[in-house]
């Protein structure tokens, strides 16, 4: 997080942070598993912190490529 806060800072942009709970890893788990349609541990360990910065990103814009 601090080399994105400084990167954020050299370029002028807007950073947003995040920082998510154990407790807030597991209630979306279900919803993750939903969407991905898979439980290959490795999908589901990377997709969580991808579904959480989606919703974060969802309060600011409208489009996020990827």
């Amino acid at each position: 997080m601090k080399a994105a806060r400084l990167v954020a800072e050299h370029l002028g942009t807007i950073h947003h942070e995040y920082v998510y709970t154990e407790a807030e890893m597991s209630a979306v788990l279900p919803d993750v598993i939903y969407y991905l349609e898979s439980f290959d541990p490795a999908l589901v360990r990377s997709a969580i912190p991808c579904y959480i910065v989606s919703q974060l990103a969802s309060q600011y814009v409208k489009v996020i490529l990827s």
